[in-house]
């Protein structure tokens, strides 16, 4: 064969002629180092992309986990996925610099094939198998990556519902999968005793199991699914904004029920200009009657400063409010033990049976039922009327603080960055404004060594 092939006759003709099927010709001709004249791969294909493991490779993993299939046998190997939306499979193939077709079936869905025994090997580090429905159990995954397996999965095997105006999601799989997912929720989310849920068995097959989440925590789940996310199937992520906006624009389903707990008594608190370099901490604190304004009412960082301006007002004269200010001084020490104090102050003032705060909650506050949510200025109303009401009064004294000194101003206010502390270099700190040990220590780990003059106020 290698004297007939070598070097006049191509494989084809070779094969013909020896009566062999091309393959095999081909192959024993590769064996030999010889040039079978044929390219072995059609399309182009990146198969370390699973070598190092990113937030993105592992959100595919757990995609694959819930809508792949994978192939592995001497004749085959291939992973198959499936999906109703054509542009989440163009993200696939992307993700793997891949340049084949995507495929439609009879039922509509759309279909990518990709043939490499490399991915396929990869993928069983992971748990991903053939025949791996009834099986299949996270594994190998990093603990910092949990979160981003868990959305792929629930991108390709969850659910969001709504019924009666309470959202439902949940994940379906094996016994031992949803209680990993489960031990995940509860420990980012801290659910422990009446609130832990149960898993049920699947109604439509009997050997899957189900694990669901309503209301609230549902609620929680998506935000911390989705927000700041790069990736994601782009149905489901409308899907879960629509839940999460609704609950702005309307108390949310858990703020009403703490309503009747506490009857009519309940705060949302949130604080502005934390991490900044200049002007003291604003807290808010606003008990919002039953029957609102009519307002855009959005996590203030979402809103420009001309909205706060008109929304703030109105919101001062429908609902209950107080404002307390974190002093430079106390901000210098230790801003979180200040922003501690200054609720103290406000629940004082106002007189709430229950609070909800932005992140987390004061322990020294035990005669009020504290609520700590991560997120909480996206998701509860009340939260985010306080949010611009703190913002409203940061914004009127920045105001004056510029026309003072109007050499001080900057297009990144309220952000500690080189290019926002060249002013304080070039005119020195003023005491009254700045918060210099805040700055001195932020130059520190920037590793930066400059010596900054005071100067005294006008």
């Amino acid at each position: 064969m290698i004297k007939y092939y070598y070097p006049k006759n191509k494989c084809i003709i070779c094969g013909k002629d020896l009566h062999c099927w091309k393959s095999k010709t081909n192959k024993c001709l590769i064996c030999f180092n010889k040039n079978s004249n044929r390219k072995h791969y059609k399309y182009i294909l990146n198969e370390k992309v699973f070598n190092k493991l990113n937030p993105i490779s592992i959100y595919w993993i757990g995609y694959l986990a819930g809508d792949g299939c994978v192939t592995n046998n001497k004749f085959n190997n291939s992973i198959e996925l499936v999906s109703k939306d054509k542009e989440h499979l163009n993200k696939f193939k992307k993700f793997l610099n891949y340049n084949g077709k995507i495929y439609k079936n009879k039922s509509n869905n759309y279909i990518i094939y990709i043939y490499s025994k490399k991915l396929v090997n990869d993928l069983k580090k992971f748990n991903i198998i053939p025949n791996k429905t009834n099986q299949f159990y996270m594994n190998n995954i990093p603990e910092k990556f949990e979160r981003y397996f868990w959305r792929g999965f629930f991108d390709a095997d969850g659910h969001i519902t709504q019924d009666k105006n309470i959202v439902k999601i949940g994940i379906c799989g094996t016994l031992k999968l949803c209680n990993q997912f489960k031990n995940f929720i509860n420990k980012e989310f801290l659910i422990t005793g009446k609130r832990d849920k149960k898993i049920t068995i699947n109604s439509q097959c009997k050997q899957l199991y189900e694990l669901c989440y309503t209301g609230f925590v549902a609620k929680q789940i998506l935000y911390y699914f989705y927000n700041k996310s790069k990736i994601y199937l782009k149905r489901k992520y409308q899907k879960a904004m629509e839940f999460l906006n609704k609950s702005l624009n309307n108390l949310t389903h858990y703020e009403q029920r703490c309503y009747t707990l506490f009857e009519h008594r309940l705060a949302g608190v949130d604080s502005v200009n934390i991490f900044s370099y200049e002007l003291p901490i604003y807290v808010a604190m606003i008990i919002p009657k039953t029957t609102k304004p009519n307002l855009n009412i959005k996590d203030s960082k979402l809103l420009t400063d001309n909205q706060i301006k008109k929304i703030a007002p109105k919101l001062m004269k429908s609902c209950e409010w107080a404002i307390e200010k974190v002093d430079i001084a106390q901000c210098n020490k230790a801003h979180l033990i200040g922003e501690y104090h200054a609720i103290k102050k406000l629940s004082k003032k106002l007189k709430p049976k229950g609070i909800i705060i932005d992140y987390h909650s004061i322990p020294e506050l035990q005669d009020i039922w504290q609520i700590g949510l991560l997120g909480a200025d996206r998701i509860c109303w009340s939260v985010a009327c306080a949010s611009i009401l703190a913002r409203y009064f940061y914004l009127k004294d920045y105001e004056k603080y510029i026309e003072k000194y109007p050499e001080y101003k900057n297009s990144c206010k309220g952000t500690l960055i080189r290019r926002c502390i060249e002013p304080i270099f070039e005119y020195g700190y003023l005491p009254k404004y700045h918060r210099i040990r805040w700055i001195k220590s932020a130059l520190k780990t920037m590793k930066i060594r400059r010596y900054i003059r005071k100067r005294l106020d006008r």
